[in-house]
């Protein structure tokens, strides 16, 4: 390749929304991918957010289930997450998190071919606009 070419890749979400009060919208936006949804939740947003989505999906048409993500992307989590949703029947994962829990998220939703939404709660991760998970 010539030292002047210039190599250019974009790859973005097939919806990106963004916004004050975009999560009380989550039963509404995850809908369109399905009614059983597991969100997987970092630790430190886990007991507040559990009151938070279940309160959010009663008045909707979908369920909602979550899960608490356990500080790391291992193979382990991740069967373990695997194994959750398949057993909740889950048609869409929800990550609501750092990078690591997003990772774990998009892992997972691969593995069983589920639509993901990704809910960052850290601004500095590039978890949610990134194809790869480190494991």
């Amino acid at each position: 390749m010539p030292k002047n070419t210039t190599i250019i890749g974009f790859g973005s979400p097939s919806r990106y929304f963004q916004g004050r009060g975009q999560l009380n919208k989550l039963e509404f936006y995850s809908r369109g991918f399905g009614t059983k949804v597991l969100a997987l939740i970092d630790s430190f947003f886990f007991p507040a957010m559990t009151v938070r989505l279940e309160g959010l999906y009663a008045a909707g048409d979908s369920t909602i289930t979550t899960e608490e993500f356990r500080k790391e992307v291992t193979e382990k989590e991740i069967n373990r997450v695997k194994a959750v949703a398949k057993e909740r029947g889950a048609e869409v994962i929800v990550g609501i998190g750092g990078g690591k829990t997003l990772d774990t998220t998009k892992v997972v939703g691969h593995f069983l071919d589920i639509p993901i939404i990704v809910a960052p709660t850290t601004a500095s991760t590039d978890a949610p606009c990134s194809a790869l998970s480190m494991v």
